[in-house]
């Protein structure tokens, strides 16, 4: 289900706040990757705190939403320049990213986390999405049940079957530009 450009949230349901937690973060349930966690230490951003819900919950069996600021720390450690690596892969659409409150929220199931390279078949999802949806369509269409997919995420089934969240994501494309 597409959900219509001006349907960024009116309604914000908000969730509990929290102050930073310095907990690891979630595993990131992929089926061609082992399990990984954000490096001990590493904190999320209070901006993830005022997240609608349900989107953060959509992600949040994938390894969550990360903060821009925190992305590009981790982008440091194995990449020079991590902003402008980070910068360039927003501005060009290559990326599921959500503006948020002054910054960039980004879902973590597209980031091989060993060294923090994009998933390319995310890439591609992304790039077939990208001239129909806005980032905030591209957010909300990896979350939502897809009807393509038998009723599963896009989020949740890429990892197991990358080339049929493509079919989806060039059919929901077509029907978008009508």
């Amino acid at each position: 289900m597409l959900w219509p450009a001006d349907a960024s949230p009116s309604v914000v349901l908000p969730m509990p706040r929290k102050a930073h937690v310095d907990e690891a973060a979630k595993p990131v349930a992929r089926a061609d990757a082992p399990a990984m966690r954000l490096p001990r230490g590493m904190r999320r951003a209070s901006v993830l705190a005022d997240i609608p819900a349900p989107l953060a919950q959509a992600y949040a069996a994938s390894g969550g939403l990360i903060a821009d600021d925190e992305l590009a720390a981790l982008l440091g450690r194995s990449v020079d320049q991590p902003l402008s690596r980070l910068a360039r892969w927003i501005l060009n659409r290559e990326v599921v990213c959500i503006p948020w409150q002054l910054q960039s929220v980004l879902p973590l199931f597209q980031f091989d986390l060993r060294d923090m390279s994009l998933r390319p078949e995310v890439v591609e999802v992304v790039s077939e999405l990208a001239g129909a949806l806005d980032d905030w369509d591209v957010a909300l269409w990896f979350a939502t049940p897809n009807s393509w997919l038998d009723g599963a995420t896009p989020v949740d089934t890429i990892g197991i079957d990358a080339a049929a969240v493509l079919q989806a994501a060039r059919a929901d494309r077509f029907i978008a530009r009508g």
